[in-house]
């Protein structure tokens, strides 16, 4: 990451420090959730996120408050619909594999969002993001190459059913 945002090159900007925020808070929501999934369905875990999000985001929204256009509905339902099925399918996959497992795949995210952003809003990532993209992902499956063989991380969680409704 440090070879992406560059510290010392390029200003380390708020939305930097915010970006670094949220990976860290992402981190900490995959430890929680795959704690749930020993005792949660996916279905539980989801449900319960979005109904305590409710006042956790309406809150500080109504000093701010404006009515959404159409337009701005539609993509509020998809954004809505595509974050649910993201959300359960992660939880879901969280109940059944190791974490160590399944967080590499995280990483197909960067290409994804390169070509969608070159694609949507013209962006051309710079060299030292390939760059250490790239660096990223090799090691990302050194890593996962290396654990694979020293454990069975692929396993899903050792004598836990998976919990019904």
């Amino acid at each position: 990451m440090l070879i992406i945002v560059q510290p010392g090159v390029n200003s380390f900007s708020f939305g930097i420090m915010l970006a670094i925020i949220g990976v860290l808070a992402h981190s900490l929501n995959a430890l929680i959730v795959k704690k749930q999934t020993l005792t949660d369905t996916p279905q539980a875990i989801v449900t319960w996120m979005v109904i305590i999000l409710i006042p956790i985001t309406f809150i500080p929204a109504i000093p701010v408050w404006e009515w959404p256009s159409f337009e701005t509905w539609l993509y509020l339902w998809g954004i809505a619909i595509v974050g649910t099925l993201a959300h359960f399918s992660w939880t879901k996959s969280y109940s059944m594999a190791d974490i160590t497992s399944l967080e590499p795949i995280e990483f197909i995210k960067l290409p994804i969002m390169a070509l969608l952003g070159w694609m949507i809003f013209s962006e051309i990532p710079g060299t030292w993001t390939w760059v250490g993209g790239l660096i990223i992902f090799m090691s990302t499956i050194y890593i996962s190459h290396r654990e694979a063989k020293a454990t069975d991380s692929l396993k899903p969680n050792d004598g836990v059913q998976e919990p019904k409704l």
